[in-house]
């Protein structure tokens, strides 16, 4: 099994994907070599599988779940980031959003809010950890998509995926320039 622990992300997977034959600790974007990550004849979605989790400590099954997305998508690049990669690429591509990013009280919202940056910024589909692939995304995004959205069915087993996709559009940054962290509502709310 090859693995690669960096600063900025950590890939583990017993079939190598970009990240790993990389063999650096490069940013993300300059993992991306001119066949991967790019948009196949199939789809303007960009090839890329995005995953995060709070450390590089995961736990195996979280792992074996994260294997599903490697096995049934062949050809697509994976990418994984730790809250501390997820932070310095806002600072780094979105610095203008940073002080909304901190601005979220609770981890789980600046990972959402994360999410739909890189999506705007590289394109691709995130993929959450704790889902596992059952089909090909292949075989599930059309022709002409540019948005894909999927949601978790919470009583299923085992979980199906949950997943978002689209190719770097405008649209996303209205998202993040609805984050008011100086308005007096989200002083008083959090929200």
């Amino acid at each position: 099994m090859k693995s690669l622990r960096s600063d900025n992300m950590v890939s583990s997977f017993s079939r190598p994907c970009s990240i790993c034959e990389a063999g650096t600790s490069a940013a993300p974007d300059q993992l991306q070599s001119p066949a991967q990550g790019k948009p196949n004849g199939h789809s303007l979605i960009p090839r890329i599988i995005h995953q995060t989790y709070r450390s590089h400590d995961l736990p195996p099954r979280l792992v074996a779940y994260m294997q599903t997305w490697a096995e049934m998508n062949p050809g697509w690049e994976i990418r994984f980031y730790t809250d501390a990669a997820c932070k310095r690429m806002i600072e780094q591509e979105f610095p203008e959003y940073l002080k909304a990013y901190e601005a979220l009280p609770a981890n789980v919202e600046r990972a959402d809010f994360f999410r739909y940056m890189v999506i705007l910024r590289y394109g691709g589909v995130h993929a959450d950890v704790d889902t596992q692939a059952i089909r090909p995304l292949d075989d599930l995004i059309q022709e002409n998509d540019t948005l894909l959205a999927c949601w978790e069915n919470e009583f299923a087993t085992p979980w199906e995926a949950k997943w978002q996709a689209c190719v770097r559009q405008r649209q996303v940054l209205q998202c993040g320039d609805s984050v008011d962290c100086d308005s007096s509502t989200w002083a008083a709310t959090g929200s």
